[in-house]
């Protein structure tokens, strides 16, 4: 039997005859919507990487197929890091090696919001600095730093923008260097799912905490914390063609499947140039405070 606190460990193992998983390690075919965005980088290896509260997953794609995938509990005394260095030990070198890497961080460690009433600047990034040097008006405590993405503009005065937990993004990051991997970009998971889902709706448990979330397209439409949590069950929706056959583990798989598929992230990720760019940009942080300070901001969350 496959269990997510168990055989899972092991991922997508070989051959109908054991292993611990009900499903081989030849891969997943399928076409569908996933088969229909295939662009020149997913003949790339793809490897989407998904932390919860409670776990971490990961997702193997080559040319379209799921070629591996595991899901590991975090458990004990195991920090995020030692869980995720763990799962990547198992993982099949030879194809992983030159991946690209996306990451996607649940809600305990990344938001995502719409605000309203910002200056109607044109320049994205500029938007951005406007929103984090009053985060705490939109955001909620991590109790630690944030990182951010870039604004993705709906209208003037109108955004999306992503905030990430600075530790968890740095634990995460060591953890993917300890086994010789680099990360190409984060994302939260509200941004990762709209890859792995045909609906245009989801309700996604992570711990504690419940997300519906909606999207127009590709793009995010709403994301809002609701009722339910750990005592509500998850309803899976209609996954893209290539995930059919992993839909019994969807709970645990499919934000890193996600990760894995996505295409188009439009500015609603912390890219892994940023990540190892950040020590040299203490000047820029300094610059900060004082756009704030030109655009005072009425905004307020959609």
């Amino acid at each position: 039997r496959v269990d997510r606190h168990g055989a899972w460990d092991r991922g997508l193992t070989g051959g109908d005859g054991g292993g611990g998983s009900a499903v081989g390690a030849r891969g997943i075919s399928g076409g569908g919507r996933a088969a229909a965005d295939v662009d020149r980088t997913t003949l790339r290896a793809r490897l989407g990487i998904g932390v919860g509260c409670d776990r971490v997953s990961a997702v193997l794609v080559v040319r379209g197929v799921v070629r591996w995938a595991a899901s590991r509990p975090r458990a004990g005394e195991a920090t995020l890091g030692e869980t995720i260095t763990a799962l990547l030990g198992d993982r099949p070198r030879a194809r992983v090696h030159g991946s690209r890497i996306t990451v996607a961080i649940g809600p305990h460690g990344a938001q995502v919001k719409h605000i309203t009433g910002l200056p109607p600047l044109e320049d994205a990034r500029a938007l951005a600095a406007v929103v984090r040097g009053q985060a705490g008006r939109f955001f909620l405590d991590f109790g630690t730093k944030h990182l951010f993405s870039a604004a993705r503009v709906d209208s003037p005065g109108c955004a999306w923008i992503a905030a990430f937990s600075e530790p968890v993004v740095d634990e995460i990051v060591e953890a993917c260097r300890r086994v010789g991997l680099r990360i190409h970009r984060i994302v939260p998971t509200a941004v990762a799912l709209r890859a792995a889902i045909e609906d245009d709706e989801i309700a996604w448990c992570d711990g504690d905490v419940r997300l519906a979330i909606a999207y127009a397209g590709s793009q995010l439409r709403s994301v809002r914390r609701v009722p339910g949590g750990a005592d509500g069950a998850m309803a899976i929706p209609r996954l893209v063609s290539p995930l059919s056959r992993v839909a019994a583990h969807a709970a645990d798989l499919l934000d890193a499947a996600g990760a894995a598929y996505l295409n188009d992230h439009g500015a609603l990720a912390f890219r892994g140039v940023d990540v190892r760019r950040r020590p040299a940009r203490s000047r820029r942080r300094l610059a900060v405070p004082a756009i704030a300070r030109r655009y005072p901001l009425t905004g307020r969350m959609m």
